[in-house]
């Protein structure tokens, strides 16, 4: 026993960092994030895990207990934060943000720094945060890049980024970025071939993998995601909504649930609905849906403008449609699950279309699921 303390004396346990843009909540962007610390649970249980995230306060609620040594913070994203009045001059805000990395004299950021500085590994978690429209959030990865410079054996992952769309320079920037880190890849091909990193697939796969989220069981029913963040607030998806369902020979007397996935944004369409739909409307709530599970039906049916509602849906083998803003952010969000074969149907704006689902995709989904469980494995190994 004595020799087992000597041995353990002094040693420290590795710190695990993990950035993502979790905590505003939006639901993708935690279950991406809960499948990670999850995963790192099993794995290192002993480890460090710090989540620099864009609303700690938020996360440390929605991820208490996962990990015993989970910490919340939002360093990085206070250092971008803080350099978002130079963004006119991209080349300004990245000198800023690498001299605060490499120097300090934040002052209030330098703690944090000091700790990222001790990581043993830095992770970019999935998700579509970093790009031109969010263009100062592309300081993360030059944030990161940057401490790998004075700190070079630090492991550097980013697995299923979003970077769509990227400005030239801006796609420039970042794949000079890439070349330091040990693991880069983008969940869908316009993003991976603009930085010339791997493509992958969606994070979302690893929570799926492990079991998550958990379902809730709902008798009958039929469910609507609307967002109206990014593409605004459209009243005529409620009416193009509804033709899709009666399309799918849903009877109007099918109770109809809207799913909250960003509260309060999504629940902005209950009052059209039940002015228009004569069965039950009822919302599900952000907080029913992350603590409850995902709600399933006997015959589910799933409208939705959202991504991460689509991808999970479809990886449990339900019908659906894709409501089409026409918008080029979600226009490409949607096209990479179109490629990989989910068969949902399409539909905007003047234009329904009946649920459908390919009966193969089930079967890729479990083999995607497989490929990120590996990913994950091979990347926390050591």
């Amino acid at each position: 026993m004595l020799e087992l303390l000597r041995k353990n004396k002094g040693r420290r346990n590795k710190i695990r960092y993990l950035v993502s843009t979790a905590g505003l909540p939006n639901y993708g962007d935690e279950l991406i994030t809960r499948g990670w610390v999850s995963y790192l649970a099993k794995q290192c249980p002993n480890d460090e895990v710090w989540l620099d995230c864009s609303n700690p306060s938020h996360a440390s609620l929605l991820f208490q207990g996962l990990h015993p040594r989970l910490h919340c913070v939002n360093t990085l994203w206070q250092l971008v934060w803080n350099a978002t009045p130079l963004i006119d001059d991209m080349k300004e805000a990245i000198q800023q943000v690498e001299h605060w990395i490499e120097c300090g004299g934040t002052p209030r950021e330098d703690y944090g720094i000091d700790i990222l500085k001790r990581a043993y590994s830095i992770h970019l978690l999935g998700g579509g945060y970093v790009n031109s429209m969010w263009r100062a959030n592309t300081l993360l990865v030059h944030a990161v890049s940057a401490l790998h410079k004075i700190v070079p054996q630090v492991r550097l992952f980013c697995t299923g980024l979003g970077l769509f769309p990227l400005s030239e320079v801006d796609a420039q920037n970042l794949k000079e970025c890439f070349k330091n880190f040990e693991y880069a890849d983008a969940r869908d091909s316009a993003s991976a071939e603009s930085v010339g990193i791997r493509l992958g697939n969606d994070d979302v796969f690893l929570p799926l993998a492990l079991g998550l989220p958990k379902q809730e069981k709902i008798g009958d029913g039929v469910f609507i995601c609307l967002q109206q963040d990014v593409v605004g607030r459209w009243d005529e998806m409620v009416d193009v909504a509804i033709e899709c369902l009666r399309q799918s020979d849903v009877g109007d007397d099918i109770p109809l649930y809207l799913i909250e996935a960003i509260p309060p944004d999504d629940s902005w369409s209950l009052s059209l609905f039940r002015d228009k739909w004569s069965g039950h409307v009822e919302i599900i709530p952000f907080t029913r849906l992350w603590s409850s599970g995902f709600p399933v039906s006997d015959n589910p049916i799933y409208v939705s403008s959202r991504f991460h509602i689509h991808l999970v849906a479809a990886a449990l083998g339900a019908k659906g449609i894709v409501l089409d803003y026409k918008n080029d952010y979600y226009d490409n969000k949607h096209s990479s699950l179109f490629s990989l074969g989910t068969g949902w149907g399409n539909a905007g704006p003047g234009e329904a279309s009946s649920a459908s689902v390919d009966s193969l995709f089930l079967e890729k989904a479990d083999r995607l699921k497989r490929q990120k469980l590996k990913l994950a494995q091979e990347l926390y190994a050591k």
